[in-house]
């Protein structure tokens, strides 16, 4: 795709835009879905190795990110490998294609056996939910809620942050004909299962917007699109937020003033983005944040203002803050917008989840009636997981292991107790281990520390009295 210095109408790059040609041929609809499902994996596992990084820490480790990495500072995780944000969208994918009538229930419940699964490595290697991993707090609550039996409708937290909009995409794909009532309904529905905080509702309806618009419309944006995507925002939170809720309008207010700044220098833009969603938040916030009126008014803006894939997502990570989401959603809305053959080939093949979104793009695509994956997400991400076994990932949790130790010593030296004696013979692990013929194991400790007390209280003064006090430790472990 070539790219021309134009504007457009609205004003939209009048100042500084640059924005791709229109290619003879532009993407169907096809190419738009597998652009929208695929893009939010790549721009997920593009982000992963750099999360809660500053733009200069990111420049430090990696220059820019341009391709798969592995993080080079932190707990391992495979290169190429989507986080919570690309699981999450899969499971919703599923629910919308296997049960379009109840999509937030078999959302929930397919959360809940990826819980359950059974994990394949050792949770020494990485931080595992069941087979979820990257997850925040109010996830693990949510789906702690849900295995205790609460219905999908109660699970949701208290969060104003960007867990819902990360993933929502696949029902912008699913609605993407329907009415804008029916779509809002469903919206809402499904993001309360992990969240009913107005601001994290609101997030979730603008990415639907966004990759409906591209969907029906293509690389189109002007002063009517701005309007209707405001009034679709607000909309949504009329039917979310009580009248007395103080942040009813605080997500449509954050993407109003972002839009009115569009057409200003980049730099200026994300300042400002994160200048005023610390005006709302409870605490201090920056752009990239995972506060929904800062990450997600970002990621919008992203998307409007770059002229291709590529840029789009290495741009938003070049960011810092919450790069996987981050990426995910600019992934996701830029891969509707230039379509699944703007994504660079290279990126693609380094995805382990390459191919896995086929069938689902089938069936979001004729939204067949009776769907059923051809390999189960549980399947899937029980393979996925293995890739957490690399040598790699054995040798860093080592590593972090001698690193603590030794922190440890430096910090709390150990005093080695004096060995016990008698009879002239040191009673330690290696004496016990060749006089019981056992290997060692817990019970060492066990009559170690008992024959220290003995000792120390006088009470220990010939061999058969070890002895005795041995085998009688060892008769309670056996």
């Amino acid at each position: 795709m070539t790219e021309e210095r134009a504007t457009r109408p609205g004003g939209v790059g009048a100042r500084h835009g640059v924005f791709p040609m229109m290619s003879k041929q532009s993407p169907s609809l096809e190419g738009r879905v597998r652009g929208t499902l695929y893009g939010l994996l790549i721009g997920d596992a593009l982000g992963c190795p750099v999360e809660g990084c500053s733009p200069e820490q990111i420049v430090a480790q990696f220059g820019r990110i341009t391709q798969m990495e592995a993080p080079k500072e932190r707990q391992y995780r495979p290169g190429g490998l989507h986080s919570d944000d690309g699981q999450q969208a899969i499971a919703l994918c599923d629910a919308l294609l296997s049960a379009p009538q109840a999509t937030p229930e078999a959302f929930a419940r397919i959360l809940l056996e990826l819980y359950r699964a059974p994990l394949p490595v050792s949770r020494k290697l990485s931080f595992f939910f069941g087979l979820h991993r990257g997850h925040g707090k109010n996830f693990r609550a949510t789906v702690k809620a849900l295995d205790e039996g609460a219905s999908c409708r109660e699970s949701g937290q208290p969060s104003s942050g960007n867990g819902s909009a990360m993933l929502i995409a696949p029902l912008a794909v699913y609605f993407r004909d329907a009415d804008e009532s029916a779509l809002q309904e469903a919206l809402i529905a499904t993001a309360r299962v992990k969240t009913y905080d107005v601001r994290g509702i609101a997030a979730a309806s603008s990415v639907v917007f966004f990759v409906r618009h591209y969907l029906n419309n293509g690389d189109v944006w002007d002063d009517e699109t701005a309007r209707r995507l405001l009034e679709f925002v607000r909309q949504t939170e009329e039917r979310v937020a009580e009248a007395s809720d103080s942040n009813r309008r605080t997500f449509s207010d954050a993407l109003a003033r972002m839009l009115a700044d569009l057409d200003g220098e980049r730099e200026a833009v994300v300042a400002a983005i994160g200048r005023r969603a610390s005006e709302t938040a409870d605490a201090p916030v920056f752009a990239t944040l995972g506060y929904a009126p800062a990450s997600v008014v970002t990621s919008i803006y992203i998307t409007l203002s770059s002229f291709t894939f590529r840029s789009a997502v290495e741009d938003v990570i070049a960011l810092g803050g919450d790069t996987d989401t981050t990426a995910a959603m600019v992934g996701a809305m830029a891969g509707a917008r230039f379509g699944f053959a703007a994504i660079p080939a290279q990126w693609y093949a380094e995805l382990h989840a390459r191919d896995a979104f086929d069938d689902r793009v089938e069936g979001l695509l004729a939204r067949q009636p009776g769907w059923r994956p051809r390999t189960p997400l549980v399947d899937l991400e029980t393979d996925w997981c293995r890739l957490y076994e690399a040598p790699e990932a054995l040798a860093r949790f080592k590593e972090k292991q001698r690193r603590r130790r030794k922190r440890r010593a430096q910090t709390r030296p150990v005093v080695q107790p004096p060995p016990v004696r008698v009879e002239e013979l040191v009673i330690d692990a290696r004496w016990l281990m060749s006089e019981t013929g056992r290997p060692g194991g817990p019970w060492l400790g066990r009559c170690l520390r008992a024959l220290r007390d003995r000792y120390d209280a006088d009470t220990l003064a010939t061999v058969d009295e070890v002895r005795e006090l041995v085998a009688a430790v060892v008769s309670l472990e056996d």
